[in-house]
């Protein structure tokens, strides 16, 4: 972490995404840390399972699972299938006494089981979080689900600047010291073939 500005200042935070655009958050304390977290979030919670296998059918249909059973239905005498799909934790359509009475019919019979393409492994969104701490506690947290980008200003004057008093309203200018020290060297670099 990096700790900005000095106690007494009133430290700027400016920071952007793309998706919410330019923000910034004036602290009235310092010094502050500033701190940039991606944030996953995994839609398929934590017990994702990403083996399985994948099922081709006669017919040329696929289903990728974790587990499958078949049976032949005791009254109509047809193929049924149940499926632990992907991203369960369980066979699908379990029911609250711990059966499983949903079996789907199926036309067409397994030709294939491939186990070398199972399930995809979850990519989760991921959030970014920028958090700003004064000694060790957050005061600001803010966040965006695009990447997080952050300059401090620590006086009246951006990063890069330099304040200067002057009489006129509000009591101070910014110089940018980039150009004020290209401006100084030529200035020099001319004074010195004279």
């Amino acid at each position: 972490m990096t700790i900005f500005c000095n106690e007494g200042d009133k430290p700027k935070v400016r920071y952007q995404s793309k998706s919410r655009g330019k923000r910034v958050y004036q602290s009235k304390v310092s010094p502050i840390e500033v701190l940039l977290e991606p944030i996953k979030k995994n839609e398929y919670g934590d017990d994702y399972n990403a083996e399985g296998y994948t099922i081709t059918y006669a017919n040329g249909d696929e289903q990728t699972v974790i587990n499958h059973r078949t049976r032949i239905d005791p009254v109509s005498g047809q193929p049924q299938i149940q499926f632990w799909s992907c991203g369960s934790t369980d066979w699908d359509n379990r029911q609250s006494d711990g059966t499983y009475s949903v079996w789907y019919s199926y036309g067409s019979p397994v030709a294939n089981i491939d186990k070398s393409r199972g399930c995809p492994p979850p990519i989760p969104p991921q959030d970014f979080s920028i958090k700003i701490l004064y000694e060790g506690n957050v005061i600001f947290r803010d966040r965006s689900d695009t990447e997080i980008t952050y300059e401090v200003d620590c006086g009246n004057c951006p990063t890069g600047h330099i304040e200067c008093k002057t009489p006129e309203y509000p009591g101070f200018c910014c110089i940018p010291c980039k150009e004020t020290a290209a401006a100084i060297n030529n200035l020099a670099t001319q004074a010195n073939r004279h």
